[in-house]
């Protein structure tokens, strides 16, 4: 049985619509890549606060001056002070990596994902979300392409330390791409 010329041709003009969309898209969104700078966030950079105080290094003036009665150790230094961070990975065999950090300027908090962020091209509306181990709960933006560096600043009603993951979501197709534990 063959089918008749008039819907032969509607399938291979369907077909050849199709391709050109996907064609359109991947030039539209696909091969984007975004190269923000550490420059392109507003405000001076603040450091965040140490979480020990540092202590002196001797608790008297006998210690500090006679060398056969100071320790023979010295006290350990102070922790080095460090943005919150966090390494994106793929789930469920979705392609998704790159590095997250942190910054805290005089604007506001951002959330910066590096030069070495990836994610998959197929997904039209990935944003960026905070959220727990359970889940994603947040949105703070949707990105600006599928792979750069990228800069997105925190709402300041949104608390970061009560938070404990990033997450890359497509809401349009309500799936999940990749996660990353913030490490403080």
């Amino acid at each position: 049985m063959t089918l008749p010329r008039i819907q032969l041709n509607r399938r291979i003009i369907i077909i050849a619509l199709l391709i050109i969309g996907l064609i359109l898209y991947y030039f539209a969104y696909g091969s984007k890549r975004a190269s923000e700078n550490l420059t392109d966030i507003p405000g001076e950079i603040v450091l965040p606060m140490m979480s020990e105080t540092p202590q002196p290094l001797a608790t008297t003036p006998s210690l500090a001056s006679d060398p056969a009665t100071s320790p023979s150790t010295p006290p350990s230094a102070s922790p080095p002070i460090t943005n919150p961070t966090a390494v994106l990975s793929g789930i469920s065999g979705r392609n998704v990596s790159g590095d997250v950090t942190f910054i805290t300027t005089t604007e506001g908090t951002f959330i910066r994902l590096e030069d070495n962020f990836s994610s998959s091209s197929s997904a039209p509306d990935n944003r960026v979300y905070l959220g727990n181990s359970d889940g994603f709960q947040v949105e703070i933006s949707k990105l600006k392409a599928p792979s750069g560096s990228q800069n997105f600043k925190i709402p300041s009603d949104i608390n970061l330390a009560n938070y404990t993951h990033v997450w890359i979501h497509c809401k349009a197709f309500n799936t999940t791409y990749g996660v990353g534990q913030i490490v403080r």
